[in-house]
C-alpha cells in the first residue's frame, strides 16, 4: 500500500512539472501583445486566488490558519514568489532554454543541503541519477548559451537557490501535509503582491493588446497556480527532496517538447540527447530508491 502511495506521489510530481514546463511556452505567446513574465505572474496569481478560495470553502478549510502555521506559510510563499519573479524576469535577458538550464542548479543544491544540514546519505544510484539529470538539462539548454547576459544568468541562478529552499522547506516544515488550497492560496497571494510591486517598479503594469491573451492568462492561472502547485505539494508528501529535484527535470524536458509542438521551435541532436538523459535519470533514481527501500525492510526484519 505504501509503495502504491509513493508511486502516486511520483506521478503527481511528474505531472506537476510537465505543467510547469508548459507555462513558459504559453507566456511566450503573449509577449508580442504586451505580455511579460512579471505581468503574467501578477494576473495569473490574482485570478488563481478566486479558484483557490472557492476550493478551500468547498473543503471547509479556513484561510486563516494558526499563527505558527501562518508564519511557515509566509516563508514558503516568499520562497515561491522570489523563484517565480527571478526566473520569469530572466526570460527578458536570456533565452528560456538558458534560463531553465541555469535555474536547474537546484537539484545539486538540494543534495548538498540535505547532506550538510540534515545528514542524508545517498546511494550510488541516486548520485548517477543526479548526474544524468544535470547533463540532460545542460544538453537541452546549451544551444542558446552564446546569448547569455550577466543579469539573466544571475537571476536564473538565484531563482534556483530559492526553489531548492522551497522544496526542502515544503517537506521539512510539514506544510506538504496541509490542504493544497490553503497552502497555494498564500503562495498565489504573495506572488501577486510581489509581482505587482515589480510591475509598478519596472513600468510593466499594462493590459494586453489582444483579447485572447486573457484566455491564455486564465489557462496559466489554473494550470500553474492551482493544478501544478497542487500536484507538486501532493507529490512532496512521500518523495524525498533529492528525488523530487531529479523528477523536476521533467519541466525543461516538457518545455522543449511543448515549444516544438506549439511554437514550432527547432530541436537539435543535443536536446534529444538531453531528453534521453532525463528519462534515464528518472528510471535510475526510481530503481535506486526501490533497492534502498528493500534494504531498509530487510534490516528491520533482521
Amino acid at each position: 500500500m505504501r509503495n502504491k502511495e509513493q508511486l502516486m506521489c511520483v506521478g503527481a510530481l511528474i505531472t506537476g512539472n510537465l505543467i510547469f514546463g508548459l507555462v513558459p511556452t504559453l507566456q511566450k505567446i503573449t509577449f508580442p501583445y504586451g505580455g511579460s513574465g512579471l505581468l503574467t505572474g501578477f494576473y495569473s496569481s490574482f485570478l488563481a486566488l478566486f479558484s483557490l478560495a472557492f476550493m478551500a470553502h468547498r473543503s471547509k478549510v479556513s484561510l486563516i490558519p494558526e499563527r505558527a502555521v501562518f508564519a511557515k506559510l509566509l516563508v514558503l510563499a516568499c520562497a515561491s514568489a522570489c523563484t517565480t519573479l527571478l526566473l520569469w524576469s530572466s526570460y527578458s535577458f536570456i533565452p528560456v532554454g538558458v534560463a531553465t538550464t541555469l535555474h536547474f542548479v537546484y537539484p545539486m543544491l538540494i543534495a548538498a543541503a540535505m547532506t550538510l544540514f540534515f545528514g542524508e546519505r545517498f546511494s550510488l544510484g541516486n548520485g548517477i541519477a543526479l548526474f544524468l539529470a544535470t547533463c540532460g538539462v545542460v544538453l537541452i539548454g546549451v544551444a542558446d548559451m552564446s546569448q547569455a547576459s550577466v543579469t539573466g544568468v544571475i537571476l536564473a541562478l538565484v531563482s534556483g537557490g530559492f526553489w531548492a529552499f522551497y522544496i526542502i522547506y515544503l517537506q521539512r516544515s510539514g506544510l506538504s501535509e496541509l490542504n493544497t488550497s490553503l497552502v497555494n492560496f498564500y503562495i498565489a497571494l504573495m506572488n501577486m503582491i510581489m509581482s505587482l510591486a515589480a510591475c509598478l517598479f519596472t513600468g510593466q503594469l499594462r493590459t494586453y493588446t489582444i483579447w485572447w491573451a486573457w484566455l491564455i492568462i486564465i489557462a496559466v492561472s489554473i494550470l500553474h497556480r492551482v493544478v501544478g502547485y497542487g500536484l507538486f505539494q501532493l507529490g512532496m508528501r512521500r518523495v524525498q527532496p533529492v528525488s523530487a529535484g531529479i523528477l523536476c527535470t521533467f519541466e525543461p524536458a516538457s518545455a522543449l517538447v511543448f515549444g516544438i509542438i506549439i511554437l514550432h521551435e527547432s530541436v537539435t541532436a543535443k536536446q534529444v540527447g538531453g531528453l534521453a538523459c532525463i528519462l534515464c535519470a528518472v528510471v535510475v533514481n526510481l530503481c535506486a530508491n526501490y533497492r534502498n527501500a528493500g534494504k531498509k525492510k530487510r534490516k528491520k526484519r533482521g
